[in-house]
């Protein structure tokens, strides 16, 4: 009896009308399939609960901003394909700053990530390889042996 986990990530654009655009890029996605080597004390218990990706599974680039001092803010939720909503959660977190002349700050902590946008972290002027960790929580023997999967959304935000 195995469990698949399938998380893709994808990416929207949003921009005031009439406002020059700023460019998100994210890379990265993440699977893993929970198995009978999951259970917390072998044959009879429960699964291992929570699994958390790599601290920089996911790259995150904002870029064609207007300069150091043009404000965004990356906004975040996720599209279900499989889900189970209130049994599995997905939590998203901002790992480190990237690169670039520009700034980032916010999201440093697991932030849980809904079906409706929600902010995740901010900063200004461009900014590259801005790493992600992905956390999965809630599963457990009594989630039915399925594939589940989701995926992210991330947009970007002119902020004035």
């Amino acid at each position: 009896m195995a469990w698949s986990l399938a998380l893709a990530v994808f990416i929207i654009l949003l921009c005031p009308s009439g406002a020059l655009a700023i460019d998100v890029t994210v890379t990265g996605n993440w699977s893993d399939t929970v198995n009978a080597f999951d259970l917390q004390a072998g044959a009879g218990s429960d699964l291992v609960s929570t699994y958390t990706s790599d601290a920089a599974h996911v790259s995150l680039s904002v870029s064609t901003t207007t300069g150091d001092t043009d404000n965004w803010r990356i906004d975040v939720r996720r599209s279900d394909t499989v889900w189970l909503p209130g049994t599995l959660r997905l939590y998203v977190k901002r790992t480190g700053d990237g690169m670039g002349a520009g700034t980032v700050s916010g999201g440093q902590t697991f932030h849980e990530v809904t079906t409706i946008d929600q902010a995740f972290f901010q900063g200004a002027g461009d900014r590259s390889s801005i790493p992600i960790q992905l956390q999965l929580d809630g599963m457990s023997v009594q989630v039915a042996p399925a594939t589940y999967s989701t995926s992210l959304i991330f947009t970007v935000v002119d902020v004035l």
